[in-house]
């Protein structure tokens, strides 16, 4: 695989003020085109430490990439440190300008003097546009390192890199990428320990579950090592590509021609977030309720008021009501429900913080489920929602569901 060392630029990133999303967004491109980011650095918006950065890992990597810092203002500094680091001159370009006033039009910024700073190019690089804003990226060849500059808001940069890699040769990727979830780090290094040494491997947690990712120089070695792992762990990898769960429900709701809807108590909208965040969703999600109250849950939901008050609003009972009238309510194939405590006050001796009970009906067929998750409020609230779309995908492919499933 080709190795490459993303730099980003930017006080707002080393300050907090932005999360880094380029370096999560960009990787997962670059690693599905066969290429893997080596190293990645944060510069702040000086042009001094910049250029220092750029010098001393050119001929390092086989691409570098720079983000941020190319728009008009004083703190863009990413053209004048590339030209400096490459010795090139920085020109105006009166042509690239007049091909970016169209745009300055289609976002209604009005024409001054900073603007011009846009179209200031680097010599013997090539412009690459960007279709989803302004400023454009830049392509040089130097020696033997690929750079390419790209703008710092992540789908503008990842417009512009798409564009970009058409001038750097592909190369064979002889890699596998391995999701799961439901089985610990430990677990899989306990299990599979003997191959993953065989082979350039890594485990990688995340709230999402743990990837793990395989790469040789040998085509064979990989797939068996790959068929092996697969073996030993099962149904725990719901995934051979770079997808999340929630493309993956999508895929197959819409293969199956099934319809979705949800019902949201501790996780306030969060699933309904996760699942229109893939675009096409309107294909099959019908739309959700946020029943934080109890009274929403009673008139909206129509959960019986008896249940509330017997068994309270986080109970199996209640998961159970609100995913049977949501279905009817939305007339879909396929319904979730969520509820619990999310924290980080309102837990009971009986009622732990992070007890949480999702109910999926299928077809008729409704299931509800008991877990309990620990960290913080917004941790409890993501794990919750990715493990009702988790639970989703087992039922949708018939597997084996989890022991901690409730008969109501």
């Amino acid at each position: 695989m080709k190795k490459a060392i993303l730099i980003n630029v930017g006080n707002e990133i080393l300050k907090g003020i932005s999360l880094n999303t380029n370096l999560y967004e960009i990787s997962k491109f670059l690693f599905s085109r066969g290429i893997i980011i080596s190293k990645n650095v944060v510069i702040k918006d000086d042009v001094e430490e910049l250029k220092e950065e750029i010098t001393k890992n050119l001929g390092q990597f086989e691409i570098m990439i720079v983000t941020g810092g190319l728009g008009p203002t004083y703190d863009d500094i990413t053209r004048k440190a590339i030209s400096l680091a490459l010795d090139l001159k920085l020109k105006f370009s009166s042509k690239l300008y007049s091909q970016l006033k169209p745009k300055f039009s289609k976002y209604n910024i009005i024409e001054n003097e900073i603007l011009k700073r846009y179209a200031y190019i680097i010599e013997n690089a090539k412009i690459i546009d960007n279709p989803k804003g302004i400023a454009p990226g830049y392509y040089i060849q130097h020696n033997y390192t690929h750079i390419i500059l790209l703008p710092g808001p992540p789908t503008e940069a990842i417009a512009v890199l798409e564009n970009s890699l058409s001038k750097v040769p592909p190369e064979p990727a002889f890699c596998r990428y391995l999701r799961t979830h439901g089985i610990m780090e430990n677990k899989i290094q306990e299990l599979c320990g003997s191959e993953l040494v065989k082979v350039e491997s890594g485990l990688y947690p995340s709230i999402r579950g743990v990837d793990i990712y395989l790469q040789s120089d040998d085509r064979e070695t990989l797939e068996h090592i790959s068929d092996i792992i697969k073996k030993k762990i099962g149904t725990f990898i719901y995934t051979e590509e770079l997808k999340d769960i929630e493309d993956i429900i999508g895929e197959k709701l819409r293969e199956d021609n099934l319809t979705l809807s949800v019902a949201e108590s501790c996780t306030g909208g969060l699933l309904g977030d996760l699942i229109t965040g893939v675009p096409g969703s309107s294909d099959y999600f019908a739309g959700g309720l946020i029943t934080y109250s109890n009274e929403v849950k009673i008139n909206m939901l129509h959960v019986p008021r008896g249940i509330i008050i017997e068994k309270g609003a986080v109970s199996p009972e209640c998961a159970y009501q609100m995913v049977k009238n949501l279905v009817n309510l939305f007339s879909t194939s396929v319904g979730i429900s969520v509820t619990g405590i999310a924290g980080p006050t309102g837990g009971t001796k009986g009622k732990p913080i992070g007890l949480v009970y999702i109910g999926i009906a299928l077809n008729e067929n409704i299931r509800v489920f008991r877990y309990y998750f620990s960290g913080s409020r917004s941790e409890i609230k993501m794990k919750a929602a990715l493990e009702a779309l988790y639970l989703l995908n087992l039922i949708l492919n018939g597997l084996a569901l989890p022991e901690n499933i409730l008969k109501i």
